[in-house]
């Protein structure tokens, strides 16, 4: 009987808790950036994971009011950008586009001078997961990779952001913290 009792109370415990509010973080800070060399078009196309909370904060914490990034509107704030949701701000895409190009720096061939330019392609949300769509310019197959990805490290001391890279009979998978965010690919075009 008394077995009974504390099923009874556990049970009614985790019912009481569902129909609480829940809370808006979470107690890990990771993302996950998927790279691959697409041949055909000589780019890499990556997609990247992310929390749908932790890249509204980055947006917020970023003041894109700032002249070098100024809009026609006013900084975001959490009131107003709403991702995926049919009221979602109309200048979430910029501003995710903009954080990318601050956030995820590759360098193509030895040494790392010769700067990837980033196109954003779009996003997904799926509830507290939001996938980033990005893919670089067109460039000649180079042999190595060098990539600075500091998704979120503003934010989070413990951010870890896993890139995996992936290109014929080559690949690589990285963890990146806030002191060790850079890691370089070689690879074989």
């Amino acid at each position: 009987m008394l077995l009974l009792q504390v099923f009874l109370i556990s049970l009614l415990s985790g019912l009481s808790s569902l129909t609480t509010e829940a809370p808006t973080i979470h107690d890990f800070h990771y993302c996950r950036i998927e790279l691959n060399w697409n041949a055909s078009t000589s780019t890499w196309q990556a997609t990247t994971r992310v929390f749908t909370d932790d890249i509204e904060a980055a947006i917020q914490a970023a003041n894109f009011t700032a002249p070098e990034h100024r809009t026609t509107l006013e900084s975001p704030d959490r009131e107003n950008l709403n991702f995926g949701d049919p009221t979602e701000h109309p200048e979430t895409n910029q501003w995710i586009a903009t954080y990318i190009d601050l956030n995820c720096l590759a360098f193509i061939g030895t040494p790392i001078e010769n700067p990837i330019e980033w196109n954003f392609i779009g996003k997904e949300v799926e509830l507290d997961l939001t996938y980033l769509y990005f893919e670089s310019q067109p460039i000649p197959p180079y042999q190595r990779l060098t990539l600075t990805a500091t998704l979120f490290f503003e934010l989070f001391e413990d951010q870890v952001n896993e890139v995996t890279f992936q290109a014929p009979n080559s690949q690589l998978r990285e963890w990146l913290i806030p002191e060790a965010p850079r890691t370089t690919f070689d690879w074989q075009p």
